[in-house]
C-alpha cells in the first residue's frame, strides 16, 4: 500500500514543494542531468551528460549508472530528483467516463485496467489526465491514463535511493519530451520524433498530453531517414482511421523532430515534401524564459539530446 499510496501523489506529480531538485534522463546509452532553478526567470544551472560504457538496463549491472548518480551528486549537492522511465515500461490508453471527483474516477479507472492494460490495479500505479472536457456529451469526459508496474517503479526508486537521491517523480519519457518541446497552452496534435542512436520514438501529443507512444529500435548504419518515414506512413495512417470514432480525436498537424540527428542534412526537408506538412526541429527551450540576450550554456546541437532532461526540470505549472 506504500508504494500505491505515493506513487498515486506523485506520479506524475500535479504540484511540488519548492525545493531545489534537477531532471535525469537516463536511456541506454547516455545519462543526462539538467537543473533549472527557482526564480523569476528560468535559467539553465548545472547540467551534465555521460556516454554509458555498457547499455543500460535494470535487468543487468547498474554498478555504472549509481556511480556517475554519486558522483554527480557529489559535485553539484543536490538531493532531488525528477525521473523519466522507458515508454516500453509503461501502458497509456484513453477512456470515455463520467465527470467525477478525482477519488471517483481513480476507482473508475482502476476497474478498467484489466480491460486495457496486461497488468492489474493491485499491480500497478497510475495517473491520468483529462483531455477536454467541452468536448463532453452528457456529462462525460475523455481521459488518457498512464500505467507502470509497480515492480518497476521499486527498481528505479531503489537506484536512486542507494545513491542517496530522493525520486520526487517519475514520468515517461515521452511525457517528459513534450514538456520541453511543446509549448504550453498549444493544444494542436503533434507527432515528437526522438532519435538516438539506439532507438527512435514516435509520440503523439494533443491538448498538451500524450496520447500514442511507440519506439523502433536502431542500429548507427540504419538509414534512419527511411525508417522514419516508413514509421510515420504507419502512424499516420492509424491516427486518422480515428476519424469520426474518437471524442478528442485531431489530425496531426506537424512533426516534431529531437535529438542530435535530427539535424541530419535534407531529413526535415525530405520529410516535408513527401508527407506535404509543417516539420521542424524542437526547441527544447520553449517553456523555459530566456529573456534578452541570454543564451543557453548548452551547445544547440548537444541540447537537442537534452528534451527530457529539460521537461523534467521544469517547474510545474500554476
Amino acid at each position: 500500500m506504500f508504494w500505491k499510496n505515493f506513487f498515486l501523489k506523485y506520479f506524475p506529480t500535479p504540484r511540488f514543494l519548492e525545493m531545489p531538485y534537477v531532471g535525469i534522463d537516463i536511456s541506454s546509452t547516455y545519462i543526462r542531468m539538467v537543473e533549472i532553478p527557482f526564480g523569476p526567470r528560468l535559467r539553465v544551472g548545472n547540467f551534465a551528460e555521460q556516454k554509458l560504457a555498457q547499455p543500460f538496463s535494470l535487468t543487468s549491472d547498474v554498478s555504472e549508472v549509481k556511480e556517475i548518480l554519486k558522483e554527480w551528486k557529489k559535485k553539484y549537492s543536490f538531493d532531488y530528483v525528477k525521473v523519466s522511465l522507458p515508454e516500453e515500461d509503461a501502458y497509456l490508453f484513453q477512456k470515455e467516463m463520467q465527470f467525477d471527483t478525482d477519488k471517483n474516477m481513480r476507482q473508475a479507472i482502476e476497474i478498467a485496467l484489466e480491460e486495457n492494460v496486461p497488468v492489474n490495479g493491485a499491480d500497478s500505479i497510475f495517473d491520468y489526465r483529462l483531455l477536454d472536457i467541452s468536448n463532453g456529451k452528457d456529462g462525460s469526459v475523455r481521459v488518457v491514463v498512464t500505467v507502470l508496474p509497480i515492480t518497476t517503479v521499486q527498481k528505479y526508486t531503489t537506484l536512486f535511493s542507494e545513491c542517496g537521491l530522493s525520486p520526487l517523480s517519475f514520468m515517461i519519457e515521452a511525457q517528459a519530451l513534450s514538456r520541453s518541446v511543446v509549448k504550453r497552452g498549444e493544444k494542436m496534435t503533434n507527432l515528437i520524433v526522438n532519435m538516438s542512436e539506439t532507438k527512435i520514438g514516435f509520440f503523439i501529443t494533443s491538448k498538451e498530453a500524450v496520447q500514442f507512444t511507440s519506439s523502433v529500435s536502431v542500429l548507427i548504419d540504419d538509414d534512419k531517414g527511411l525508417i522514419i518515414s516508413a514509421q510515420i506512413k504507419k502512424i499516420l495512417s492509424y491516427w486518422h482511421s480515428k476519424e469520426g470514432h474518437e471524442l478528442a480525436w485531431e489530425p496531426i498537424q506537424e512533426v516534431i523532430l529531437c535529438g542530435k540527428e535530427a539535424l541530419t542534412a535534407g531529413l526535415k526537408d525530405g520529410l516535408m515534401r513527401e508527407f506535404v506538412m509543417k516539420v521542424k526541429i524542437a526547441d527544447v527551450w520553449n517553456n523555459v524564459e530566456l529573456g534578452e540576450g541570454y543564451v543557453p550554456p548548452i551547445v544547440y546541437e548537444n541540447s537537442l539530446a537534452y528534451g527530457p532532461a529539460i521537461g523534467l526540470a521544469l517547474p510545474e505549472k500554476e
